[in-house]
Protein backbone atom coordinates (compact mmCIF):
# COMPACT_ATOMS: atom_id res chain seq x y z
CA UNK A 1 0.00 0.00 0.00
CA UNK A 2 1.06 3.59 -0.51
CA UNK A 3 0.55 6.67 1.58
CA UNK A 4 -0.28 10.21 0.50
CA UNK A 5 2.06 13.11 1.17
CA UNK A 6 0.85 16.75 1.04
CA UNK A 7 2.52 18.97 -1.56
CA UNK A 8 2.51 22.77 -1.83
CA UNK A 9 3.29 24.67 -4.98
CA UNK A 10 3.71 28.46 -4.92
CA UNK A 11 2.93 30.42 -8.04
CA UNK A 12 3.09 34.20 -7.92
CA UNK A 13 1.17 35.45 -4.91
CA UNK A 14 -0.97 32.35 -4.61
CA UNK A 15 -0.37 28.82 -3.37
CA UNK A 16 -1.74 25.49 -4.53
CA UNK A 17 -2.00 22.31 -2.50
CA UNK A 18 -1.61 18.87 -3.97
CA UNK A 19 -1.05 15.27 -2.88
CA UNK A 20 1.68 12.89 -4.03
CA UNK A 21 1.59 9.13 -3.54
CA UNK A 22 4.55 7.64 -1.70
CA UNK A 23 5.29 3.96 -2.02
CA UNK A 24 4.88 1.92 1.14
CA UNK A 25 8.00 0.68 2.93
CA UNK A 26 9.14 -0.63 6.26
CA UNK A 27 9.15 2.73 8.05
CA UNK A 28 10.73 1.37 11.23
CA UNK A 29 13.53 -0.23 9.24
CA UNK A 30 14.09 2.89 7.13
CA UNK A 31 14.37 5.02 10.27
CA UNK A 32 17.20 2.86 11.55
CA UNK A 33 19.62 4.42 9.09
CA UNK A 34 19.68 7.58 11.22
CA UNK A 35 21.04 5.68 14.24
CA UNK A 36 24.68 4.77 13.78
CA UNK A 37 27.17 3.83 16.54
CA UNK A 38 28.18 6.89 18.58
CA UNK A 39 31.73 7.15 19.90
CA UNK A 40 31.84 8.67 23.39
CA UNK A 41 35.54 8.12 24.06
CA UNK A 42 38.44 5.96 22.91
CA UNK A 43 36.79 2.89 24.44
CA UNK A 44 33.10 3.73 25.08
CA UNK A 45 30.50 3.48 22.32
CA UNK A 46 26.70 3.62 22.20
CA UNK A 47 25.30 1.32 19.51
CA UNK A 48 21.84 0.36 18.26
CA UNK A 49 21.26 -3.40 18.41
CA UNK A 50 21.17 -3.73 14.63
CA UNK A 51 24.55 -2.04 14.14
CA UNK A 52 27.09 -3.32 16.69
CA UNK A 53 30.81 -2.77 16.37
CA UNK A 54 33.16 -5.71 15.85
CA UNK A 55 34.18 -7.23 19.18
CA UNK A 56 37.25 -5.62 20.68
CA UNK A 57 38.91 -6.10 24.04
CA UNK A 58 39.56 -2.35 24.19
CA UNK A 59 35.97 -1.26 23.65
CA UNK A 60 32.88 -1.11 25.84
CA UNK A 61 29.68 -1.10 23.83
CA UNK A 62 26.40 -0.04 25.37
CA UNK A 63 23.49 -1.23 23.24
CA UNK A 64 20.45 1.05 23.25
CA UNK A 65 17.26 0.63 21.22
CA UNK A 66 16.18 4.13 20.11
CA UNK A 67 12.63 5.35 20.15
CA UNK A 68 10.90 4.42 23.41
CA UNK A 69 12.52 7.01 25.69
CA UNK A 70 15.10 9.81 25.73
CA UNK A 71 18.76 8.85 25.61
CA UNK A 72 20.15 7.30 22.43
CA UNK A 73 23.68 8.63 22.82
CA UNK A 74 23.27 11.13 20.00
CA UNK A 75 22.25 14.14 22.12
CA UNK A 76 24.97 16.44 23.43
CA UNK A 77 23.76 16.25 27.04
CA UNK A 78 23.84 12.44 27.05
CA UNK A 79 27.36 12.43 25.63
CA UNK A 80 28.57 14.97 28.18
CA UNK A 81 27.20 12.86 31.04
CA UNK A 82 28.68 9.66 29.64
CA UNK A 83 32.10 11.27 29.38
CA UNK A 84 31.95 12.34 33.02
CA UNK A 85 30.77 8.91 34.16
CA UNK A 86 33.70 7.28 32.40
CA UNK A 87 36.15 9.90 33.65
CA UNK A 88 35.36 9.18 37.30
CA UNK A 89 36.00 5.71 38.63
CA UNK A 90 32.77 4.27 40.01
CA UNK A 91 33.91 0.66 39.89
CA UNK A 92 32.11 -1.17 42.69
CA UNK A 93 29.97 1.89 43.46
CA UNK A 94 26.25 2.63 43.52
CA UNK A 95 24.69 4.92 40.91
CA UNK A 96 21.43 6.90 40.87
CA UNK A 97 20.16 8.02 37.45
CA UNK A 98 17.36 10.54 38.05
CA UNK A 99 15.19 10.82 34.94
CA UNK A 100 16.66 7.66 33.46
CA UNK A 101 14.78 7.64 30.13
CA UNK A 102 16.26 4.81 28.08
CA UNK A 103 18.57 3.86 30.96
CA UNK A 104 21.66 4.68 28.92
CA UNK A 105 23.53 6.46 31.74
CA UNK A 106 22.83 3.85 34.41
CA UNK A 107 23.61 1.01 32.01
CA UNK A 108 26.85 2.64 30.88
CA UNK A 109 27.90 3.06 34.52
CA UNK A 110 27.23 -0.63 35.12
CA UNK A 111 29.15 -1.65 32.01
CA UNK A 112 32.03 0.53 33.25
CA UNK A 113 32.15 -1.33 36.55
CA UNK A 114 29.54 0.10 38.93
CA UNK A 115 28.16 -2.51 41.33
CA UNK A 116 24.52 -1.43 41.11
CA UNK A 117 22.35 1.34 39.71
CA UNK A 118 18.88 2.73 40.30
CA UNK A 119 16.93 4.46 37.55
CA UNK A 120 14.17 6.87 38.54
CA UNK A 121 11.55 8.19 36.13
CA UNK A 122 7.91 9.27 36.04
CA UNK A 123 7.27 7.88 32.54
CA UNK A 124 6.14 4.22 32.39
CA UNK A 125 7.69 3.99 28.91
CA UNK A 126 11.06 4.85 30.42
CA UNK A 127 10.72 1.91 32.78
CA UNK A 128 9.98 -0.41 29.88
CA UNK A 129 12.83 0.96 27.76
CA UNK A 130 15.36 0.87 30.62
CA UNK A 131 14.44 -2.70 31.51
CA UNK A 132 14.68 -3.89 27.90
CA UNK A 133 17.99 -2.13 27.36
CA UNK A 134 19.38 -3.53 30.60
CA UNK A 135 18.46 -7.03 29.46
CA UNK A 136 20.18 -6.48 26.10
CA UNK A 137 23.34 -5.36 27.90
CA UNK A 138 23.30 -8.18 30.46
CA UNK A 139 22.98 -5.87 33.49
CA UNK A 140 19.29 -6.28 34.37
CA UNK A 141 20.09 -7.94 37.71
CA UNK A 142 22.11 -4.88 38.79
CA UNK A 143 19.54 -2.24 37.75
CA UNK A 144 16.57 -1.26 39.91
CA UNK A 145 13.85 0.96 38.48
CA UNK A 146 11.26 3.00 40.34
CA UNK A 147 9.20 6.18 40.35
CA UNK A 148 10.48 9.09 42.46
CA UNK A 149 7.97 8.51 45.26
CA UNK A 150 9.05 4.86 45.56
CA UNK A 151 12.72 5.67 46.19
CA UNK A 152 13.66 5.33 49.84
CA UNK A 153 14.57 8.64 51.50
CA UNK A 154 17.55 6.90 53.10
CA UNK A 155 19.04 5.55 49.88
CA UNK A 156 22.45 7.04 49.12
CA UNK A 157 24.74 6.65 46.13
CA UNK A 158 28.35 7.21 45.10
CA UNK A 159 27.18 8.91 41.91
CA UNK A 160 23.99 10.89 41.33
CA UNK A 161 23.37 11.93 37.74
CA UNK A 162 20.42 13.97 36.48
CA UNK A 163 20.16 14.73 32.77
CA UNK A 164 16.80 16.48 32.68
CA UNK A 165 15.88 20.20 32.53
CA UNK A 166 17.58 23.05 34.39
CA UNK A 167 14.39 24.16 36.15
CA UNK A 168 13.63 20.64 37.36
CA UNK A 169 17.23 20.14 38.49
CA UNK A 170 17.04 23.27 40.64
CA UNK A 171 13.73 22.13 42.14
CA UNK A 172 15.36 18.78 42.98
CA UNK A 173 18.47 20.27 44.63
CA UNK A 174 17.57 19.08 48.13
CA UNK A 175 16.47 15.66 46.90
CA UNK A 176 19.63 15.02 44.91
CA UNK A 177 21.71 16.23 47.85
CA UNK A 178 19.95 13.81 50.19
CA UNK A 179 20.70 10.82 47.98
CA UNK A 180 24.39 11.57 47.44
CA UNK A 181 26.90 9.96 49.78
CA UNK A 182 29.54 12.14 51.45
CA UNK A 183 32.38 12.57 48.93
CA UNK A 184 30.08 11.33 46.16
CA UNK A 185 30.04 12.80 42.65
CA UNK A 186 27.14 14.87 41.27
CA UNK A 187 26.61 15.14 37.51
CA UNK A 188 23.98 17.54 36.14
CA UNK A 189 23.03 18.16 32.52
CA UNK A 190 20.13 19.15 30.32
CA UNK A 191 21.34 22.66 31.07
CA UNK A 192 21.71 25.37 28.46
CA UNK A 193 24.90 27.41 28.62
CA UNK A 194 22.91 30.50 29.59
CA UNK A 195 21.43 28.62 32.59
CA UNK A 196 24.72 27.49 34.16
CA UNK A 197 25.04 30.35 36.65
CA UNK A 198 21.53 29.82 38.03
CA UNK A 199 22.05 26.07 38.42
CA UNK A 200 25.40 26.65 40.13
CA UNK A 201 23.71 28.97 42.62
CA UNK A 202 21.31 26.15 43.58
CA UNK A 203 24.28 23.83 44.23
CA UNK A 204 26.67 26.31 45.84
CA UNK A 205 27.91 23.61 48.24
CA UNK A 206 29.55 21.76 45.30
CA UNK A 207 32.78 22.56 43.45
CA UNK A 208 31.11 22.06 40.08
CA UNK A 209 33.19 22.23 36.91
CA UNK A 210 31.60 22.80 33.51
CA UNK A 211 31.99 21.05 30.19
CA UNK A 212 30.19 22.16 27.05
CA UNK A 213 28.97 20.79 23.76
CA UNK A 214 27.01 22.89 21.30
CA UNK A 215 24.67 25.07 23.41
CA UNK A 216 24.55 22.55 26.27
CA UNK A 217 26.48 22.31 29.53
CA UNK A 218 27.27 19.56 32.03
CA UNK A 219 28.19 20.33 35.65
CA UNK A 220 30.17 17.83 37.67
CA UNK A 221 31.78 17.90 41.09
CA UNK A 222 32.11 16.98 44.75
CA UNK A 223 30.42 18.51 47.73
CA UNK A 224 32.68 21.12 49.32
CA UNK A 225 33.65 20.09 52.85
CA UNK A 226 32.06 22.36 55.47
Amino acid sequence: ASIERPRMAVAGSGAALGIDAVADQDWELSGRTSFAPVQISDRLWICPPWNPLPDSANQIQVTITPGLAFGTGTHATTQLCLQQIERHNFEGGKVLDWGCGSGVLAIAALRLGARSATGVDLDPKAMVASRENALINGVADALDLCTPDALSDNAQYDLVVANILAGTIMELADTLERHLKPHGILILSGILSAQVARVRASFAQYNLTSTYREEWACLCGLRIAS
